[in-house]
This record gives structure tokens, sequence and C-alpha cells, in this order.
């Protein structure tokens, strides 16, 4: 059981960073180069099934206001499923 909290937590803290890193590089998408761009969509396919979600219900709510808060969104979802699974499995183990 602990094995299973262990790999819940390192995906989790896996997902999280990514999305960080993909969050930061969009600010400065117009100063990449060939390489970079390819890292980038590498992060975006990557991130994108965990972020998309949370991008088109917050597009749909904040009527294009510019400023995407998808990414932070996603992360505290993640930390929220995180959370519950570890505590389930924990009330489970013990």
């Amino acid at each position: 059981m602990y094995i299973l909290i262990r790999a819940i937590n390192l995906f989790a803290r896996l997902l999280i960073g990514l999305i960080c890193i993909e969050a930061v590089m969009s600010w400065f998408q117009g100063s990449f180069t060939p390489e970079i761009w390819r890292i980038y969509n590498g992060l975006r396919s990557i991130t994108d099934p965990f972020v998309a979600p949370f991008r088109k219900l917050i597009w749909r709510f904040s009527s294009g206001s510019g400023i995407d808060f998808s990414p932070l969104v996603a992360v505290l979802a993640i930390e929220l499923v995180q959370r519950v699974l570890i505590n389930i499995l924990y009330f489970v183990a013990y």
C-alpha cells in the first residue's frame, strides 16, 4: 500500500511540475527557437489532457479575459484528487 501511495504522490508532483514549466514557458512563446517549440509542444501534449478541460470551462465563464487560469485550477484539482486518493488508501490500509 505504501508503494501505491508513493507512486500517486510522485505522479502528482511530476505532473504539477510539468504544468508549471509549461505555464511559465507560455509567457515567452514569441522568442522560441524551433528546438524550444518542440519541447513546449511535448510538454503541451503531456499536460493538455489535464489542463484542457479546465481551460474550456474557464473560457466559457470568463468570456475571454486574456489571462489563462486553467493551469492553476488544474494544479488545485490534481492536489485535491491526490489527497483524496491517499486518504482513502491510508484509511483502507489501517
